[in-house]
Protein backbone atom coordinates (compact mmCIF):
# COMPACT_ATOMS: atom_id res chain seq x y z
CA UNK A 1 0.00 0.00 0.00
CA UNK A 2 1.48 3.12 -1.13
CA UNK A 3 -0.64 6.29 -1.86
CA UNK A 4 -3.12 5.60 -3.94
CA UNK A 5 -1.37 2.21 -5.42
CA UNK A 6 -2.67 -0.61 -3.11
CA UNK A 7 -1.63 -4.25 -3.58
CA UNK A 8 -3.73 -7.14 -2.38
CA UNK A 9 -2.78 -11.51 -1.98
CA UNK A 10 -5.77 -13.27 -2.38
CA UNK A 11 -7.08 -16.90 -2.75
CA UNK A 12 -8.12 -15.87 -6.06
CA UNK A 13 -4.61 -14.22 -7.08
CA UNK A 14 -2.59 -10.96 -6.94
CA UNK A 15 -4.56 -7.97 -7.44
CA UNK A 16 -3.83 -3.89 -7.98
CA UNK A 17 -5.44 -0.65 -7.15
CA UNK A 18 -4.14 2.77 -8.48
CA UNK A 19 -7.54 4.61 -6.98
CA UNK A 20 -6.83 3.96 -3.20
CA UNK A 21 -8.96 0.34 -3.14
CA UNK A 22 -12.08 1.27 -4.94
CA UNK A 23 -11.39 -0.40 -8.37
CA UNK A 24 -8.94 -3.86 -8.67
CA UNK A 25 -7.50 -5.24 -11.59
CA UNK A 26 -6.03 -9.18 -11.45
CA UNK A 27 -2.66 -10.40 -12.56
CA UNK A 28 -2.04 -13.99 -12.56
CA UNK A 29 -0.67 -14.54 -15.71
CA UNK A 30 2.14 -17.41 -15.02
CA UNK A 31 0.99 -18.34 -11.90
CA UNK A 32 0.18 -21.92 -10.93
CA UNK A 33 -1.70 -21.38 -7.87
CA UNK A 34 -4.32 -18.63 -7.22
CA UNK A 35 -3.55 -18.79 -3.90
CA UNK A 36 -1.32 -16.23 -3.09
CA UNK A 37 -0.58 -16.43 1.00
CA UNK A 38 1.86 -13.48 1.17
CA UNK A 39 3.39 -10.53 -1.15
CA UNK A 40 6.16 -8.02 -1.15
CA UNK A 41 7.12 -4.97 -3.08
CA UNK A 42 10.71 -3.49 -4.32
CA UNK A 43 11.41 -1.53 -7.02
CA UNK A 44 13.47 -4.34 -9.21
CA UNK A 45 10.76 -7.22 -8.74
CA UNK A 46 6.78 -8.18 -7.44
CA UNK A 47 7.46 -11.06 -4.94
CA UNK A 48 4.46 -13.51 -4.03
CA UNK A 49 4.53 -16.67 -2.03
CA UNK A 50 2.00 -19.68 -2.75
CA UNK A 51 1.99 -23.36 -1.60
CA UNK A 52 3.46 -24.05 -4.87
CA UNK A 53 6.83 -21.77 -4.30
CA UNK A 54 8.17 -18.38 -4.86
CA UNK A 55 7.17 -16.38 -7.52
CA UNK A 56 8.69 -13.43 -9.25
CA UNK A 57 7.46 -10.33 -11.77
CA UNK A 58 8.84 -7.03 -12.90
CA UNK A 59 6.84 -3.88 -11.83
CA UNK A 60 5.50 -4.15 -15.52
CA UNK A 61 4.50 -5.35 -16.82
CA UNK A 62 3.49 -8.10 -14.15
CA UNK A 63 4.13 -11.75 -14.96
CA UNK A 64 4.97 -13.79 -12.87
CA UNK A 65 7.73 -16.76 -12.92
CA UNK A 66 8.51 -19.55 -10.58
CA UNK A 67 11.98 -18.33 -8.97
CA UNK A 68 14.37 -22.02 -9.96
CA UNK A 69 16.35 -22.15 -6.36
CA UNK A 70 17.19 -25.07 -4.33
CA UNK A 71 13.60 -24.71 -2.87
CA UNK A 72 11.89 -25.89 -5.80
CA UNK A 73 7.97 -25.96 -5.14
CA UNK A 74 7.69 -25.95 -1.78
CA UNK A 75 5.07 -23.75 -0.02
CA UNK A 76 5.95 -20.28 0.78
CA UNK A 77 3.64 -18.98 3.08
CA UNK A 78 5.83 -16.05 4.84
CA UNK A 79 8.83 -13.86 3.58
CA UNK A 80 10.23 -10.64 3.48
CA UNK A 81 12.62 -8.08 0.82
CA UNK A 82 15.21 -5.97 1.62
CA UNK A 83 16.69 -4.73 -2.07
CA UNK A 84 18.22 -8.28 -2.75
CA UNK A 85 17.98 -9.85 0.27
CA UNK A 86 15.01 -12.41 0.42
CA UNK A 87 13.98 -14.08 4.32
CA UNK A 88 11.92 -17.20 3.59
CA UNK A 89 9.96 -19.83 6.22
CA UNK A 90 10.10 -23.04 3.82
CA UNK A 91 7.62 -25.47 4.61
CA UNK A 92 8.93 -28.87 3.96
CA UNK A 93 6.45 -31.03 5.36
CA UNK A 94 4.58 -31.40 8.04
CA UNK A 95 6.36 -29.83 11.27
CA UNK A 96 9.40 -29.41 8.90
CA UNK A 97 10.07 -25.73 8.11
CA UNK A 98 13.23 -23.89 7.96
CA UNK A 99 14.44 -19.93 8.29
CA UNK A 100 16.15 -19.55 4.97
CA UNK A 101 18.35 -16.54 3.25
CA UNK A 102 19.15 -15.29 -0.48
CA UNK A 103 21.27 -12.53 -1.26
CA UNK A 104 20.45 -12.14 -4.96
CA UNK A 105 16.33 -11.97 -4.87
CA UNK A 106 15.84 -15.40 -4.52
CA UNK A 107 18.02 -17.01 -6.73
CA UNK A 108 20.14 -18.92 -4.30
CA UNK A 109 19.39 -19.58 -0.75
CA UNK A 110 21.04 -21.06 2.39
CA UNK A 111 20.03 -22.00 5.78
CA UNK A 112 19.93 -19.61 8.83
CA UNK A 113 21.53 -20.58 11.78
CA UNK A 114 19.17 -19.92 14.61
CA UNK A 115 18.00 -21.45 17.90
CA UNK A 116 14.06 -20.70 17.84
CA UNK A 117 10.81 -22.42 16.38
CA UNK A 118 11.08 -21.61 12.34
CA UNK A 119 7.48 -22.29 12.45
CA UNK A 120 7.60 -18.33 11.46
CA UNK A 121 3.98 -16.95 11.55
CA UNK A 122 5.07 -13.53 10.05
CA UNK A 123 7.93 -12.29 8.83
CA UNK A 124 8.27 -8.41 7.57
CA UNK A 125 11.01 -6.14 7.13
CA UNK A 126 10.91 -2.28 8.29
CA UNK A 127 13.77 -0.48 7.59
CA UNK A 128 16.32 -1.52 8.80
CA UNK A 129 15.36 -4.34 10.69
CA UNK A 130 13.85 -7.98 9.65
CA UNK A 131 11.38 -9.28 11.87
CA UNK A 132 10.02 -12.68 12.52
CA UNK A 133 7.49 -14.05 15.11
CA UNK A 134 7.36 -17.90 15.49
CA UNK A 135 4.57 -20.09 16.84
CA UNK A 136 5.36 -19.62 19.95
CA UNK A 137 4.53 -15.93 19.54
CA UNK A 138 8.20 -15.00 20.12
CA UNK A 139 9.07 -11.79 17.94
CA UNK A 140 12.71 -11.97 16.75
CA UNK A 141 14.72 -8.62 14.56
CA UNK A 142 17.90 -8.52 12.63
CA UNK A 143 19.75 -6.02 11.46
CA UNK A 144 19.61 -5.09 7.73
CA UNK A 145 21.02 -9.00 6.79
CA UNK A 146 18.78 -10.99 8.40
CA UNK A 147 21.71 -13.06 9.62
CA UNK A 148 22.09 -12.46 13.15
CA UNK A 149 18.70 -12.23 15.45
CA UNK A 150 17.74 -11.08 18.93
CA UNK A 151 14.64 -11.51 20.76
CA UNK A 152 11.97 -8.62 21.49
CA UNK A 153 10.12 -9.45 24.58
CA UNK A 154 6.64 -10.58 24.53
CA UNK A 155 4.90 -13.02 26.56
CA UNK A 156 1.02 -13.31 26.84
CA UNK A 157 0.17 -16.89 27.95
CA UNK A 158 -3.82 -15.94 26.71
CA UNK A 159 -2.46 -14.84 23.55
CA UNK A 160 -2.11 -16.57 20.23
CA UNK A 161 -1.02 -14.56 17.69
CA UNK A 162 -1.71 -14.38 14.32
CA UNK A 163 -0.15 -11.35 12.26
CA UNK A 164 2.78 -9.20 13.16
CA UNK A 165 3.57 -5.68 10.90
CA UNK A 166 4.86 -2.22 11.33
CA UNK A 167 6.60 0.49 10.27
CA UNK A 168 9.34 3.13 11.30
CA UNK A 169 7.07 4.30 14.26
CA UNK A 170 5.13 1.17 15.49
CA UNK A 171 4.33 -2.37 15.29
CA UNK A 172 1.38 -4.35 15.62
CA UNK A 173 0.21 -8.08 16.78
CA UNK A 174 -2.89 -9.49 16.14
CA UNK A 175 -4.35 -12.77 16.96
CA UNK A 176 -6.76 -14.42 19.11
CA UNK A 177 -7.08 -14.53 22.93
CA UNK A 178 -6.92 -18.46 24.29
CA UNK A 179 -8.49 -20.04 26.70
CA UNK A 180 -8.27 -23.91 25.70
CA UNK A 181 -9.68 -22.45 22.52
CA UNK A 182 -9.92 -18.47 20.89
CA UNK A 183 -12.79 -16.95 22.46
CA UNK A 184 -12.33 -13.39 21.25
CA UNK A 185 -9.44 -11.18 18.68
CA UNK A 186 -6.68 -9.24 20.11
CA UNK A 187 -4.61 -6.56 19.16
CA UNK A 188 -2.06 -4.82 20.19
CA UNK A 189 0.41 -1.78 19.78
CA UNK A 190 3.99 -1.26 20.66
CA UNK A 191 6.31 1.92 19.79
CA UNK A 192 9.33 0.88 21.24
CA UNK A 193 10.39 -1.91 19.64
CA UNK A 194 8.15 -4.55 22.03
CA UNK A 195 9.39 -3.98 24.88
CA UNK A 196 5.64 -2.34 26.11
CA UNK A 197 2.12 -3.48 24.33
CA UNK A 198 -0.89 -1.48 24.46
CA UNK A 199 -4.24 -3.32 24.13
CA UNK A 200 -6.11 -1.71 21.34
CA UNK A 201 -8.77 -4.27 20.89
CA UNK A 202 -11.94 -2.45 22.49
CA UNK A 203 -14.13 -1.26 19.88
CA UNK A 204 -13.71 -4.20 17.04
CA UNK A 205 -16.50 -6.75 16.77
CA UNK A 206 -16.59 -10.03 19.26
CA UNK A 207 -16.22 -12.85 16.32
CA UNK A 208 -18.31 -15.85 17.53
CA UNK A 209 -16.98 -18.03 15.20
CA UNK A 210 -12.91 -18.56 14.62
CA UNK A 211 -12.32 -15.18 16.56
CA UNK A 212 -9.23 -13.73 15.12
CA UNK A 213 -6.84 -10.71 13.36
CA UNK A 214 -6.70 -11.66 9.78
CA UNK A 215 -4.44 -8.99 8.89
CA UNK A 216 -3.14 -5.60 9.53
CA UNK A 217 -1.59 -2.52 7.58
CA UNK A 218 -0.28 0.58 8.51
CA UNK A 219 -0.90 3.47 5.34
CA UNK A 220 0.59 7.34 6.54
CA UNK A 221 -1.24 7.87 9.64
CA UNK A 222 -4.16 5.53 9.24
CA UNK A 223 -4.32 1.62 11.14
CA UNK A 224 -6.64 -0.36 9.43
CA UNK A 225 -7.05 -4.48 10.81
CA UNK A 226 -9.55 -6.93 9.58
CA UNK A 227 -11.22 -9.30 12.18
CA UNK A 228 -11.94 -12.77 10.87
CA UNK A 229 -15.31 -12.77 9.41
CA UNK A 230 -15.90 -8.86 10.47
CA UNK A 231 -14.99 -6.22 7.43
CA UNK A 232 -12.22 -4.05 7.68
CA UNK A 233 -11.85 -1.43 10.23
CA UNK A 234 -9.63 1.68 10.85
CA UNK A 235 -8.10 3.74 13.63
CA UNK A 236 -6.32 7.26 12.99
CA UNK A 237 -5.88 8.24 16.46
CA UNK A 238 -2.76 5.72 17.65
CA UNK A 239 0.27 7.47 15.19
CA UNK A 240 -0.04 10.94 16.42
CA UNK A 241 2.40 10.30 19.25
CA UNK A 242 5.73 11.52 18.12
CA UNK A 243 6.88 14.88 19.80
CA UNK A 244 7.02 17.80 18.21
CA UNK A 245 10.83 19.08 17.79
CA UNK A 246 12.43 21.42 15.98
CA UNK A 247 13.77 20.46 12.37
CA UNK A 248 16.98 21.43 11.31
CA UNK A 249 19.04 21.71 8.58
CA UNK A 250 20.26 18.23 7.73
CA UNK A 251 24.13 19.38 6.82
CA UNK A 252 24.22 21.32 10.79
CA UNK A 253 25.01 17.85 12.71
CA UNK A 254 26.17 14.61 11.97
CA UNK A 255 25.48 11.89 14.52
CA UNK A 256 26.70 8.09 14.19
CA UNK A 257 26.87 5.20 14.49
CA UNK A 258 22.79 5.22 13.53
CA UNK A 259 21.99 2.37 14.53
CA UNK A 260 24.06 2.65 17.49
CA UNK A 261 24.61 0.00 20.60
CA UNK A 262 25.98 2.64 23.59
CA UNK A 263 27.73 5.28 22.42
CA UNK A 264 27.01 8.19 20.00
CA UNK A 265 28.96 10.57 18.20
CA UNK A 266 27.48 14.12 17.80
CA UNK A 267 29.48 16.25 14.85
CA UNK A 268 28.65 19.95 14.36
CA UNK A 269 29.55 22.08 10.93
CA UNK A 270 30.13 24.89 13.01
CA UNK A 271 32.26 25.60 16.58
CA UNK A 272 30.09 25.32 19.03
CA UNK A 273 31.44 27.04 22.07
CA UNK A 274 28.85 26.61 24.74
CA UNK A 275 27.05 23.81 26.77
CA UNK A 276 24.59 21.91 24.82
CA UNK A 277 22.29 19.53 26.35
CA UNK A 278 21.14 15.75 24.67
CA UNK A 279 18.01 14.36 25.25
CA UNK A 280 16.73 10.98 24.05
CA UNK A 281 12.74 10.83 23.71
CA UNK A 282 11.07 7.50 23.02
CA UNK A 283 7.98 7.37 20.28
CA UNK A 284 5.68 8.33 23.54
CA UNK A 285 7.38 11.61 24.27
CA UNK A 286 9.06 10.60 27.62
CA UNK A 287 12.22 11.54 28.26
CA UNK A 288 14.86 8.22 28.32
CA UNK A 289 18.46 10.07 28.79
CA UNK A 290 19.61 12.90 29.40
CA UNK A 291 23.18 14.65 29.57
CA UNK A 292 25.22 17.65 29.15
CA UNK A 293 27.94 18.30 26.26
CA UNK A 294 30.59 20.26 26.80
CA UNK A 295 32.84 20.95 23.91
CA UNK A 296 35.16 23.85 22.59
CA UNK A 297 35.42 22.26 19.25
CA UNK A 298 33.07 21.13 17.05
CA UNK A 299 32.61 16.57 17.88
CA UNK A 300 31.40 14.99 21.00
CA UNK A 301 31.58 11.38 22.27
CA UNK A 302 28.70 9.97 24.28
CA UNK A 303 29.48 6.57 26.02
CA UNK A 304 27.73 4.03 28.06
CA UNK A 305 23.81 5.15 26.73
CA UNK A 306 22.29 2.22 28.96
CA UNK A 307 18.63 2.07 27.54
CA UNK A 308 16.84 -0.63 25.84
CA UNK A 309 16.67 -1.34 21.86
CA UNK A 310 13.88 0.83 19.97
CA UNK A 311 13.68 3.85 18.00
CA UNK A 312 14.26 7.28 19.63
CA UNK A 313 14.31 10.84 18.28
CA UNK A 314 17.27 12.78 19.19
CA UNK A 315 17.72 16.44 20.75
CA UNK A 316 20.86 18.81 21.06
CA UNK A 317 20.01 22.14 22.45
CA UNK A 318 21.38 25.26 23.82
CA UNK A 319 19.87 29.08 24.13
CA UNK A 320 20.86 29.81 20.40
CA UNK A 321 20.26 26.13 18.61
CA UNK A 322 18.30 23.33 18.54
CA UNK A 323 18.97 20.10 16.37
CA UNK A 324 17.20 17.15 16.21
CA UNK A 325 17.37 13.88 14.44
CA UNK A 326 15.83 9.90 14.81
CA UNK A 327 18.00 6.79 15.82
CA UNK A 328 17.82 3.79 16.28
CA UNK A 329 19.51 1.61 19.41
CA UNK A 330 19.79 -1.96 19.25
Amino acid sequence: MTDSLYYMATDIGFFVSVDSGHTWLNYNEGLDTLVIRNIAIIDQYYFAGTPSGLYRSPPSPIYWNPVNNALGSVPIFNFSVNDSIVICNAVFGQNNSSMVRSSDYGENFQALCIDWDCATFSTIYTEPYFYCMDWTDSIYYSLYDGLNWREIPFNDPVFRGWHFTGNESCFLLGGSKMGGVPYDNFLAITYDLGFNWMDITPGLPHTIYAPGINSTIINNSRIFTSPNFNGLWYRDDLLTRTPEINKHDPHSIKIWPNPFHDHLTVEFQNKISSKMKLVLFDLLGRIVYQTELVTDGRKVFINDINIRSGIYLLSVRNSNNNFSAKVIKY
